[in-house]
């Protein structure tokens, strides 16, 4: 179970870095523009499926392990309250994706210090709680990202602008 996780978490760090380098040569303008998705613009989908991996894995890091990496309290305070990113890293893209990265990157290491992926743990939301095993959280948490990848996958075909963040195969 290990390996088929850490696989889709460095799938998931490497579509990121794939999406970020092609957002990073688009015009601000387009990064921002409301084009109509749940979230808004390109950047909010974005930082809302960031935000996902930050709250729903990161800020529930004792259901998973004891290990805590040591930037933690600093990437949970880029998270405000109402479960989004702070400004100053929605609104610089270089910042957004410095970010990203390290938010990955401790997900994956988090991911393996754990050993016991079949314990049942309980995340609570507002209004909802759920009990699964951490492997199902994980993979939940993973699948949200490339959900919202794929949503700027097909803003970014209307626009014309050519895009594959897809391919575990060319990892």
């Amino acid at each position: 179970m290990k390996e088929t996780i850490l696989l889709q978490a460095k799938y998931n760090q490497h579509a990121d870095k794939k999406m970020s380098a092609l957002l990073q040569t688009l015009e601000s303008e387009l990064l921002y523009k409301d084009c109509g998705l749940y979230y808004g613009s390109i950047m909010q989908t974005a930082a809302h499926s960031l935000c996902g991996t930050i709250g729903l894995f990161l800020a529930q890091i004792d259901n998973y392990i004891e290990y805590k990496p040591t930037d933690l309290t600093e990437i949970l305070n880029s998270m405000k309250p109402d479960f989004t990113l702070a400004e100053s890293i929605v609104s610089d893209i270089k910042h957004f994706v410095s970010f990203q990265e390290r938010v990955n990157t401790r997900m994956i290491e988090v991911i393996n210090h754990i050993d016991d992926f079949n314990k049942i743990i309980t995340l609570s939301l507002p209004n909802i709680t759920f009990h699964k095993t951490r492997a199902h959280l994980i993979l939940a948490v993973l699948n949200h990202a490339t959900h919202h990848r794929g949503q700027i996958a097909g803003i970014l075909d209307t626009y014309k602008i050519n895009n594959d963040f897809a391919g575990m195969l060319d990892m």
